[in-house]
């Protein structure tokens, strides 16, 4: 499967990027690209919906530690939104749950 990358800005004027379907080694670098832009402003923070990724490897939960570490030298706060219990799971076997700011689909 592919993965579909929108953009757009939250209610706080914050930039948005959600993603659709399966982050992986061949669509990291389309989120990658989505985060630099998107970072590239300085803003207070970049939300990033994962409400409908199906799938993650360690290709894309790379890609969002390298862009949190990213943002926090720029001052700026990365947070995953939407992050349901199966990606939370996986998240937290990677040991990145804890280091990414985290909140799921009813929080």
């Amino acid at each position: 499967m592919t993965l579909s990358i929108s953009t757009g800005t939250g209610s706080a004027g914050e930039p948005v990027i959600a993603l659709d379907g399966d982050l992986d080694q061949t669509t990291a670098a389309g989120l990658r690209e989505a985060l630099a832009d998107a970072l590239e402003a300085k803003p207070a923070a970049v939300h990033v919906d994962l409400t409908r990724v199906t799938f993650i490897d360690s290709s894309g939960l790379g890609a969002l530690v390298r862009a949190h570490q990213y943002a926090l030298g720029l001052g700026c706060r990365l947070t995953l939104d939407g992050v349901s219990d199966t990606l939370y799971e996986r998240l937290q076997i990677a040991g990145v749950a804890d280091l990414l700011a985290v909140r799921g689909p009813t929080t």
